[in-house]
């Protein structure tokens, strides 16, 4: 994903199966989100093998900046100003 966009509060759609972790009662839980699933970011930081905030099927959940560059598609082309 070359042109990847360091915006929260922007869609991406995942191009494969990506790991995130989740928090349930004080615990971290690996979550599997399935491909062709929507997520939204909502905090960065955003370089390196760092960990974004995103939010999934109403879900509060932590995903690699590098997963998320290598798996990700951005899907608000329109909101970006960029033509898909």
């Amino acid at each position: 994903m070359g042109d990847f966009h360091h915006l929260r509060d922007f869609r991406y759609r995942l191009t494969a199966d990506t790991a995130a972790i989740a928090t349930l009662n004080g615990k971290l839980r690996k979550v599997t989100i399935h491909a062709k699933s929507t997520i939204t970011v909502v905090d960065g930081p955003f370089n390196g093998a760092r960990l974004v905030d995103i939010s999934w099927e109403g879900k509060a959940l932590m995903m690699s900046t590098a997963d998320l560059k290598e798996h990700g598609e951005l899907v608000d082309h329109e909101k970006m100003g960029i033509s898909a």
